[in-house]
């Protein structure tokens, strides 16, 4: 469970158990607030919307960038505030992702981008199991990932 890989690995680097799970916590809520506020806003169950953020997510790996940016801990501090805005980023791309879909069905709508995209995608998910295969992923390789996301997910 990531959640308590990351809580586990605050407290490995000195933070009290108590708040390292308060932060993990926090952190696993923002994605359900965000889940939660377009299941509202466009009158869909959050379990739906929810399915279809974890599809798009697995679909491109951007669980697992999203979670690598968190895990991030550069020394400077420009790179710190830049993995954290990478972090909330692949979690916003996806939901503004869904924001565009015009039916509540948005497993069907992350289906219908998907095809015709099959080389695009495949040649996304190449640049991430690229970084994936490297022992500790850098900054600047998310962000070219992210970047490379957005493309992606805007057409």
């Amino acid at each position: 469970d990531q959640a308590r890989e990351q809580t586990e690995q605050m407290v490995a680097n000195g933070a009290p158990r108590d708040l390292a799970e308060q932060v993990t916590h926090l952190y696993k809520a923002d994605g359900a607030i965000g889940i939660a506020d377009l299941a509202h806003q466009r009158d869909i169950p959050a379990r739906d919307v929810g399915a279809a953020f974890i599809k798009i997510g697995d679909m491109l790996d951007l669980g697992w960038a999203q979670t690598t940016a968190n895990r991030m801990m550069p020394a400077d501090p420009w790179e710190r505030l830049l993995a954290a805005g990478l972090a909330r980023d692949f979690q916003q791309m996806r939901l503004e992702f869904l924001r565009r879909a015009r039916s509540k069905d948005l497993e069907q709508f992350v289906d219908n981008w998907a095809q015709g995209r099959e080389d695009r995608i495949a040649q996304f998910r190449s640049l991430v199991e690229r970084a994936q295969k490297v022992p500790m992923a850098s900054v600047p390789m998310m962000a070219q990932i992210a970047g490379q996301a957005r493309v992606l997910l805007g057409r």
